[in-house]
């Protein structure tokens, strides 16, 4: 019965667990899919934090699908990062949300969006290292975030010369 094995306990941590977490994490990435597909500028920038998290879905998906197949997944540790992953999604969320919006952007300075973006992407990496599964964030993806990020924040630039202040307003 597919009921009694959800029920087993692997590593002390309940499956039952893991699958609440990862529906939590698979809904902020729905939400951050829409903040993409809305995005009013920095859609680049967005693009990237939905590639980083798409990795992480397709990953729990898997071990969600195939849960008896990876029961060494299911540890503490990974419990425990995992929910530190979800914090750090939520927090990419909140500022591709922030930084995706016209009239949001005004409270925003251009410099800053570039260093939370390091700041936030860095602790997703350091949390994707610590966990015990296979997650491909693409490293090729990783190096062109720079030039994303650039790009993104030049359309900003170009965009506020030919407004003033009022007109976010």
């Amino acid at each position: 019965m597919v009921a009694s094995k959800i029920s087993i306990y692997d590593s002390g941590i309940q499956i039952l667990q893991f699958l609440s977490l990862f529906s939590d994490i698979i809904q902020v990435f729905e939400n951050i899919s829409k903040i993409y597909h809305d995005a009013e500028l920095n859609k680049r920038i967005c693009g990237a934090i939905f590639d980083r998290v798409s990795a992480v879905v397709v990953t729990i998906r898997s071990l969600k699908f195939r849960w008896d197949e990876h029961r060494e997944s299911f540890t503490q540790k990974n419990y425990t990062v995992l929910q530190k992953v979800l914090c750090n999604i939520r927090k990419l969320e909140n500022f591709a949300n922030d930084i995706t919006k016209l009239k949001r952007i005004r409270y925003l300075r251009v410099e800053l969006i570039e260093a939370n973006f390091d700041d936030l992407t860095k602790e997703f990496d350091k949390y994707i290292d610590e966990l015990d599964l296979v997650i491909l964030v693409d490293v090729e993806r990783r190096r062109r975030e720079k030039q994303i990020l650039r790009n993104d924040i030049e359309d900003l630039n170009n965009v506020s010369k030919f407004h003033t202040f009022h007109d976010f307003i």
